[in-house]
């Protein structure tokens, strides 16, 4: 298993655009059409994607203006799940490609980095104080 300061490493150095930010809420996972609380945690993940720009180039878009994308380099995956108005809880994961070798579907690993709350930054919106930072 690797450690959160590994993974971070490797996320460091990752390439431009392989990053994809998901934000979710409890609702989601019951089928619901319109979830609670899921304006606020979109606007959550659009606050910390501009706050990882900033110092992860995996967050950045990509610079490859062919459009290709290369199957060699990893991906990233951050999942954002607001579990109730004052908790946040992320995970950053590789991924691995797998399925058929023309259409492959990427699959988070089983190691990822899980983030600590801090509450001297404050990202999420409305009375919450709790916010996630990576690394």
């Amino acid at each position: 298993i690797v450690n959160n300061g590994d993974i971070v490493q490797q996320f460091r150095k990752a390439k431009r655009g392989t990053l994809s930010i998901h934000a979710l809420v409890p609702g989601m996972f019951k089928g619901q059409k319109n979830p609670i609380m899921k304006r606020r945690v979109d606007t959550i993940t659009q606050e910390l994607s501009v706050m990882m720009k900033k110092s992860f180039a995996a967050a950045r878009p990509s610079n490859d203006e062919s459009g290709d994308s290369n199957d060699e380099i990893d991906k990233w995956l951050l999942q954002v799940l607001l579990a109730n108005p004052e908790v946040v809880i992320c995970t950053l994961s590789k991924c691995i490609p797998v399925g058929p070798t023309d259409r492959p579907q990427l699959l988070p690993t089983t190691t990822s980095a899980t983030t600590d709350c801090d509450q001297d930054q404050n990202i999420v919106p409305g009375s919450s104080t709790a916010t996630n930072k990576v690394g």
